[in-house]
């Protein structure tokens, strides 16, 4: 399988200014045009975290998902000037090594704003999405685990 990983991102001391069509659409244009070595695939933004599959564009970049992450996070706090609103340091990952972990994976995170009691179906939650289709730039993509 090739390299998946399931990250999460939360605001600094939690506070809860995510879920919302500013960032929203600001995320999303950014992991379209400007943060693009690695490719976000699905995603939900909840209020104080965000969770999302991503991938290397290409094999060959040397550009680690950490160093992604600070990059994205620098270009959003750029273009929304909100002092207040800042992301923690860093990214927490874990690699999916299987196609049953990606469904698990997916599963969550469409489910998320479900299993907050913020919606009663997932597709009912506005602040989610997919970017990329990480089966498009990962040929092995669903062709069993390791």
């Amino acid at each position: 399988m090739p390299l998946i990983l399931f990250c999460t991102v939360r605001t600094k001391a939690q506070s809860a200014w995510t879920a919302q069509e500013l960032v929203h659409n600001t995320l999303h244009d950014i992991w379209v045009s400007d943060a693009t070595v690695w490719l976000v695939g699905h995603y939900v933004l909840m209020p104080d975290h965000l969770h999302f599959l991503c991938c290397p564009r290409a094999a060959s970049d040397n550009v680690s998902v950490e160093d992604w992450t600070q990059y994205w996070k620098s270009r959003f706090s750029k273009r929304v000037q909100q002092p207040e609103w800042k992301f923690q340091r860093g990214v927490f990952h874990h690699r999916v090594r299987n196609d049953y972990q990606l469904r698990e994976k997916l599963d969550y995170i469409l489910e998320n704003p479900v299993k907050a009691g913020l919606v009663e179906k997932a597709e009912d939650w506005p602040w989610r999405g997919c970017v990329h289709d990480l089966s498009a730039h990962n040929r092995s993509f669903g062709r069993g685990g390791e």
